[in-house]
């Protein structure tokens, strides 16, 4: 049996985070398993059979009511999702390059290791659902999941944003369980052409280290969204947050917000 493909790998790995997620349920949802403080389904409803009994009643019912109150979830994606990753772990700890001990170590092989940068970055719920397969004594290295957060209703100003003739708005920062994602600018509203230069913190795949203070360029004429390219930032980094940004004097006018995006080619989950 040969090695997986990293193609098929990302592709498995995306469909077991897609199943963790689902499991899970959204906040505002009303669907899904949820967990202890996360989602809104289930797991919370549970909560409600407490007023459905008084203490004798319930104490006739021989505690199955409390018994409702524990975790299911997680047992659930335990039961539907160990095997196949753990199958997974098997093949690339079999027939991985030499030193390859765990999914983990092979997925770093893969995004900081001689296997490559970033070739097998995964959804940010993978920091959960790893450790949960595997026990909380392994967890996922952060330099094996993006976080993409892009500008929008849920970040408003994307890692950070300029307006033209108005200033700089600073934006949300990856978290420091996972690595960033790919550095791109959204445009908009913009006249005028020139270089675009964003400062903020980069993960840096050589070290395995965050870098601050270092820049991303791009030369904008239109809008649309922009992959940005290392200034001093190191090369290949991913980006995590931004502290600025500036446009050359050629533009008079634009709305500029630089962001963190998932892989190219790569499903929004769920």
């Amino acid at each position: 049996m040969p090695l997986i493909s990293t193609t098929s790998l990302n592709s498995i790995l995306d469909h077991a985070n897609q199943f963790y997620l689902r499991a899970i349920g959204a906040s505002g949802s009303v669907y899904g398993l949820g967990s202890a403080g996360v989602g809104v389904a289930t797991a919370n409803l549970l909560s409600d059979f407490n007023s459905l009994a008084n203490i004798d009643e319930a104490v006739s019912l021989g505690g199955a009511i409390d018994a409702l109150q524990g975790d299911i979830v997680s047992p659930y994606l335990q039961s539907q999702l160990s095997a196949l990753i753990a199958g997974v772990q098997a093949n690339v700890t079999r027939f991985g390059p030499s030193g390859t001990t765990s999914l983990d170590s092979y997925l770093s092989y893969l995004n900081v290791g001689v296997g490559g940068t970033w070739n097998a970055l995964q959804n940010p719920s993978w920091t959960a659902l790893y450790p949960l397969i595997f026990g909380a004594s392994n967890p996922a290295s952060a330099w094996n999941s993006y976080f993409e957060i892009l500008q929008g209703a849920t970040y408003a100003q994307g890692l950070g944003g300029l307006i033209v003739g108005t200033g700089f708005t600073a934006g949300t920062s990856v978290g420091a369980a996972y690595a960033g994602g790919l550095p791109t600018l959204l445009v908009s509203a913009i006249t005028g052409s020139g270089v675009v230069t964003v400062t903020g913190t980069a993960f840096n795949p050589a070290t395995k280290l965050l870098v601050t203070g270092v820049t991303w360029t791009v030369t904008a004429s239109s809008t649309g969204t922009l992959a940005l390219v290392p200034g001093t930032a190191p090369a290949n980094s991913l980006i995590a947050s931004c502290t600025g940004i500036a446009a050359a004097g050629g533009i008079s006018a634009g709305t500029f917000y630089a962001q963190s995006s998932r892989p190219t080619g790569r499903p929004l989950l769920p």
